[in-house]
């Protein structure tokens, strides 16, 4: 009887051995199957990631070619007229230089420095007066033809044109404050109340490696309302905060 039973436990324990056996078989199967799922939808992101970068870096060439070609173009117009104008001030004795400058511009609200387009734009050294000013390329084909009409009137009269009257003087622009550059400031801290303090490079096309200087800027919140000392950025949305 009792060799029966024990022969009756060592079945039990058989299949319930076996079963353990299955039981982990089948969680291992079901665990690499999950993994191997994984891995296919981290194969198929990083793909997908991957060719989303190519494509982005395949159009960012495409748009500075196409921009190289279009300044190529442009360039091929304005330093022809800018050696004219400079042969037109010598003729006419005025002491005023005019150079090419190529400047980076920022689109309006934008930091990112990839989307920074080159502009065409003319200095204007007015070495009469003690200063210089930057024409655009439309102000500069607008003042380029006064100043043809007054080498014609030279050159038919044989008189030097007179230009004490400023308004009419197409070299002359008065003095005015000129954006010498760019800075960008990380507003991220104003978001959790935080004192926002900076010494921000002034970036430029010209200057020492694109640098004219610094500036200093401190941003922070005053009399902000104690339910809003320890609030979340979301939780500022709609609220007024004094800065």
């Amino acid at each position: 009887m009792a060799r029966l039973r024990a022969e009756v436990d060592k079945k039990h324990d058989d299949e319930a051995a076996k079963a353990a056996a299955m039981e982990a078989a089948a969680k291992a199967e079901a665990e690499m199957k999950i993994k191997l799922e994984q891995d296919k939808l981290n194969f198929e992101r990083e793909q997908k990631e991957r060719e989303d970068r190519i494509r982005r870096e395949e159009a960012a060439i495409k748009r500075k070619q196409a921009e190289f070609s279009a300044l190529e173009a442009k360039l091929g117009t304005v330093l022809p007229m800018v050696n004219e104008a400079n042969l037109i001030s010598q003729e006419l004795k005025r002491d005023i230089k005019f150079a090419v400058n190529l400047v980076r511009e920022m689109p309006e609200g934008s930091t990112d420095m990839s989307e920074a387009r080159t502009a065409i734009m003319v200095r204007v050294d007015n070495k009469e007066d003690g200063w210089y000013t930057m024409w655009d390329q439309d102000k500069f084909d607008g003042r380029m033809h006064m100043m043809r009409e007054d080498l014609n009137k030279y050159f038919d009269t044989e008189k030097m044109p007179d230009f004490t009257n400023k308004d009419k003087d197409a070299w002359w622009d008065p003095c005015l404050a000129l954006q010498v550059g760019t800075s960008y400031l990380q507003t991220k801290n104003i978001t959790y109340m935080l004192d926002n303090e900076v010494n921000a490079k002034i970036l430029s096309s010209e200057g020492t490696k694109g640098n004219r200087g610094n500036l200093g800027v401190k941003i922070e919140p005053i009399d902000v309302p104690e339910e809003l000392e320890d609030a979340e950025p979301e939780d500022l949305v709609g609220k007024k905060v004094d800065m």
